[in-house]
């Protein structure tokens, strides 16, 4: 709650050729450092990124994680529940365009 104001990121990342993952982070760098070792790949690629403040973000990811599970677009990664098929990856990106958040450019 303190920080629901501080500038927050949501992330899409690509992952193995595979699957999408998508996720929020203060973090950016450091969070792409734990995806690669939790993950256990180093064949991890940004695919977008978009900012706000924590509370948009936290709200439009945890939307986007059920709108997508809804339809079964949820992908069995092995070790995260954010991780999604590539078929997701237009109605992830839907969603975000009906919400206020910025993308960022790399």
């Amino acid at each position: 709650p303190e920080r629901k104001l501080d500038t927050d990121f949501l992330y899409i990342y690509y992952i193995n050729k595979a699957y999408i993952k998508i996720g929020r982070t203060f973090n950016m760098k450091q969070r792409l450092f734990r995806i690669k070792g939790d993950s256990g790949t180093t064949n991890v690629d940004l695919l977008h990124t978009f900012s706000s403040d924590h509370q948009t973000i936290y709200g439009l990811e945890q939307h986007i994680h059920a709108e997508l599970r809804k339809v079964n677009l949820d992908y069995d990664s092995g070790w995260t529940s954010e991780s999604f098929k590539l078929e997701s990856l237009d109605l992830a990106l839907k969603l975000i365009s009906e919400s206020s958040v910025e993308p960022v450019s790399s």
